[in-house]
């Protein structure tokens, strides 16, 4: 195994010889085994296979469990994150009838909660993102109980190490609890926060990412291993020991050049793309759960002018089933006033007229004696 991998080193060297004009640039290809604990028992198991491109601030990822008809796509331009979920309805990764679900959003790291996704991220394309932060609080890559939490913006204290060679990819990461649980009831619909008992209401090692193995490639030093563990949540009898979720990775092949573009979310036939790039310019309370939802077909990706064509198309039939609302509301409105007049003025007739009427009713019958 270490020949082998002696032999994919120098061979990536050798390739790496050829200049593009990108400071950054590189492909790795491997498996990764994904390891669910229940206590000290295993729980699952499953290998997933990845591929994962950079190129500067550019990057895309790859993965599907093998043997699954699902496969993950996620892939950053300078401009969008777009995220494709593929299910294949003949059973294979090889079929080609499927039906998908793509979300575009204007963010720097995936917000779709899948570990092996977070975890590759992580892996390969979060150098600027641990270089930006300064409060030593990072964002957590798994899914938390209380699932509003990432929106919010949630931080753990953390502390990392970043390779000293470009593109300084994290070599160790350590995420620390804050000494809380922090999860979510459905009944009441209100977050569930409360102090973890001693001794870990004083903080604990939650999770740790290690980049256990490394090729340098002509100056870039990417992992070709790596491992995450996320620990137990230390409630009822339960400790931080044995984690709750592992991932082994391993890198088959390495190459120093990418092309990028080949990694944008392809798809066949028609799509539901959930955008959220756009929506802070339509009305309020206009889009339901924030996304811009609308169909695209045969690999098309809308372009930022076809984009504001469909935002401009959006807000003009908003506008118009708003004028139409408030038009038949108004009508309703009218109607309503109309009914409420004529029955006051019915009251009014009848009240004006019964005096009258007993005064006559009065007078007849003495006429008649």
């Amino acid at each position: 195994m270490y020949f082998m991998y002696q032999c994919r080193v120098l061979l990536g060297l050798l390739l790496c010889s050829v200049n593009t004009g990108y400071a950054i640039e590189f492909e790795a290809e491997g498996n990764a085994i994904y390891d669910l604990h229940a206590g000290n028992y295993l729980q699952s198991s499953c290998t997933n296979h990845f591929i994962v491109a950079v190129r500067d601030a550019e990057w895309g990822i790859t993965t599907w469990k093998i043997g699954s008809s699902s496969r993950l796509e996620c892939f950053k331009d300078t401009n969008y994150l777009r995220t494709v979920v593929t299910t294949f309805i003949g059973g294979t990764n090889l079929s080609t009838a499927w039906k998908g679900t793509a979300f575009m959003e204007q963010l720097d790291r995936p917000s779709k909660e899948d570990q092996l996704l977070q975890v590759l991220w992580l892996t390969y394309c979060s150098s600027a993102y641990l270089q930006s932060i300064t409060n030593g609080k990072i964002e957590p890559i798994w899914q938390l109980d209380n699932p509003f939490l990432h929106k919010e913006g949630f931080t753990l204290p953390g502390k990392w190490t970043l390779n000293e060679l470009p593109p300084h990819l994290p070599m160790e990461l350590v995420y620390v609890s804050d000494g809380f649980y922090h999860g979510y009831d459905p009944s009441k619909k209100q977050p569930k926060d409360f102090r973890l008992p001693v001794p870990y209401d004083a903080g604990y090692t939650c999770a740790v990412f290690r980049a256990t193995v490394t090729t340098n490639v002509s100056g870039i030093c990417i992992p070709v291993e790596f491992y995450f563990a996320r620990s137990q949540t230390p409630l009822g009898n339960r400790t931080p020991d044995p984690p709750r979720g592992e991932i082994f990775g391993s890198v088959e092949a390495v190459k120093p050049h990418t092309d990028i573009m080949a990694f944008l979310p392809a798809y066949q036939g028609e799509i539901t793309i959930h955008d959220a790039t756009n929506t802070k310019m339509l009305p309020t309370n206009s889009v339901n759960g924030s996304y811009l939802i609308y169909k695209a077909r045969d690999g098309n990706w809308p372009k930022a002018e076809k984009l504001k064509s469909v935002e401009y198309t959006y807000i003009h039939n908003v506008s118009i089933a708003k004028k139409t609302r408030d038009t038949a509301l108004i009508q309703e409105k009218i109607n309503e006033n109309s009914s409420k007049r004529r029955v006051v003025f019915l009251l009014f007739m009848f009240i004006s007229i019964t005096p009258l009427a007993i005064f006559l009713w009065k007078v007849l019958g003495k006429t008649k004696t």
